[in-house]
């Protein structure tokens, strides 16, 4: 009977001492599942920190930049207003700086070989005094008028003929003493051809039907005329008898 009570004793210390091993023994496993646990909702709530302060940062700049005042795209708008204008005014340049030299190229114009510095004047009678002589040739032709007159002392008086409906075409008619080519024209047309009209001789230069350069001499003076456009000959021939 001793021995079972001794038996029975036995087994219930290894019981409780077992029991007591596992229970010190788990414990420390909750503890560090707990402290993973801790560590891993640290980390997501800091993650979630840095994300909130990379949103309100953004928000902040675009307050900003609704907040900006307008003076700033008034500024802008005045700047595209200034490019604009400047824009203009180097076209304007351009195109004053072309006619100045379209115009340089006009008083240079060559004759004979040599260059004849031209004399605006302020009439035709002004221009034939400067010339030494008498040159007659209508004010108006068809829808080209008279528009500037100019010299060479002692030897030419030139006419220029403005368009009313293109002011970029121009007509000019020339007389000068002696018999030589004064048209200033030196280009070469496929049509060359002389005509007779009324005793006068004249050499019309140009492409088909239409005569860029009409050329003729009468007595003492050789006479010409120039055109952009291009003239046909029976308007030609009518020009013709109202210069002399």
């Amino acid at each position: 009977m001793k021995k079972l009570i001794c038996v029975l004793f036995l087994v219930t210390e290894i019981f409780v001492f077992g029991c007591a091993t596992n229970s010190q023994t788990a414990k420390p496993e909750a503890e560090d599942q707990v402290e993973n646990i801790q560590e891993i909702t640290d980390e997501v709530d800091i993650k979630k920190q840095e994300k909130t302060q990379v949103e309100n940062s953004i928000v902040v700049e675009e307050k900003e930049e609704e907040q900006k005042p307008a003076d700033t795209k008034d500024k802008k708008e005045n700047t595209k207003k200034k490019d604009k204008k400047a824009d203009k005014k180097a076209e304007k340049q351009e195109s004053e700086k072309a006619k100045a030299e379209e115009e340089q190229q006009d008083d240079e114009v060559q004759i004979v070989g040599k260059p004849n510095p031209f004399e605006k004047k302020s009439s035709l009678d002004a221009a034939n005094k400067a010339a030494g002589f008498s040159f007659i040739s209508p004010s108006k032709y068809t829808t080209y008028e008279a528009k500037e007159y100019r010299a060479i002392k002692d030897e030419m008086v030139e006419i220029i003929y403005k368009d009313s409906s293109n002011p970029d075409e121009d007509i000019r008619v020339r007389k000068a003493n002696g018999n030589l080519d004064i048209s200033g024209d030196y280009n070469t047309y496929s049509t060359n051809k002389i005509v007779n009209d009324a005793g006068i001789q004249i050499l019309l230069r140009g492409e088909d039907d239409r005569y860029h350069a009409a050329t003729w001499i009468s007595g003492d003076y050789s006479y010409a005329i120039d055109s952009k456009a291009g003239i046909t000959e029976n308007k030609l021939k009518g020009f013709v008898q109202r210069i002399y």
